[in-house]
């Protein structure tokens, strides 16, 4: 046999892309308050509560009592991303990468979309005529590890925490038909199965939301996530996660996520794939937002970016 015949092989390779794991779609943006907006900034009426007053002698002067008016700023953000495709290099590729290329662009988007209601639940919102005024995240609504511990006995979530977070919400009069909504690691749920206070009747109910089975427990709907902030001391880890109302967070878009894909004289024709959003957020009321932290032991999963 001639050793010559290696040399008429051809290199075939799949006409197809595979997108390496990661996460796709906005996790968060279904669970918070949406509006569009059209303005740098833009605020949001509030009225706060009242108080009824008595009655008092007969026919006597009706009172008056101010209604007090409050207002939320919101400011908007662009944020961009732009890949070029060569016009030798498409003719040389198996796949056409627009696609692929589009796609991709658009999970890191959605990601960027839950990076920003999570800071926007954290930071400083701002208040007043003109919006200058910041309220930072108050700490009766925050709960540090060490208040954890001493709640529970762990520094890890555990079902009296979770029923500490809840009367916290219903001290708070948070409207009860609201949906409780709760971003945790996902260690975090695995945890829940080895906390002693789990009942054989609620076994069965972690065991279904560790497998993913279910997304509810004890009227909170569990959203996993890897990007919640975490901080690093020694081989120490601490998590700050994050349970709020939808009432209780605004997304506003000034322009959604916008995929263009266009010819670029300026650089020999070569195809350049772009795609935009120009997004803001603020808390709109601190008593409907509740962070608590617990510790990681181990080195947290790092997200894509």
């Amino acid at each position: 046999m001639s050793h010559q015949v290696p040399m008429a092989f051809v290199n075939k390779y799949r006409a197809d892309v595979q997108l390496l794991l990661q996460q796709k779609q906005s996790k968060f943006e279904p669970y918070v308050r949406v509006e569009s907006q059209s303005a740098q900034y833009d605020f949001y009426e509030q009225i706060g509560p009242v108080s009824a007053q008595p009655w008092g002698p007969r026919h006597g002067d009706t009172p008056l009592m101010e209604t007090p008016h409050l207002r939320r700023r919101v400011g908007m953000f662009p944020w961009i991303w732009a890949d070029l495709i060569d016009k030798p290099d498409r003719l040389r590729m198996l796949i056409v990468p627009d696609g692929p290329y589009t796609t991709n662009a658009v999970y890191a988007f959605n990601r960027r979309k839950d990076d920003i209601i999570i800071k926007s639940m954290l930071d400083p919102a701002y208040t007043g005529h003109e919006g200058t005024t910041a309220v930072t995240f108050p700490a009766a609504q925050k709960i540090n590890k060490a208040a954890v511990n001493t709640l529970t006995g762990s520094k890890k979530i555990t079902i009296k925490l979770l029923a500490e977070i809840k009367e916290r919400f219903w001290n708070n009069d948070v409207d009860e038909d609201e949906q409780l909504i709760m971003a945790v690691a996902p260690n975090s749920i695995s945890t829940l199965l080895q906390d002693e206070k789990v009942t054989s009747a609620d076994y069965n109910s972690v065991k279904a939301l560790v497998q993913g089975d279910i997304d509810t427990f004890m009227g909170f709907k569990f959203i996993r996530t890897t990007r919640l902030p975490v901080v690093a001391d020694s081989s120490v880890y601490t998590r700050t996660n994050l349970v709020w109302v939808k009432s209780g967070v605004l997304l506003a878009k000034g322009d959604d996520i916008t995929v263009s894909v266009d010819k670029r004289p300026d650089k020999k024709n070569s195809t350049q794939v772009m795609v935009t959003m120009d997004l803001g957020g603020t808390r709109m009321e601190e008593k409907k937002v509740i962070a608590f932290e617990t510790e990681e032991g181990t080195a947290p999963v790092v997200p894509a970016p």
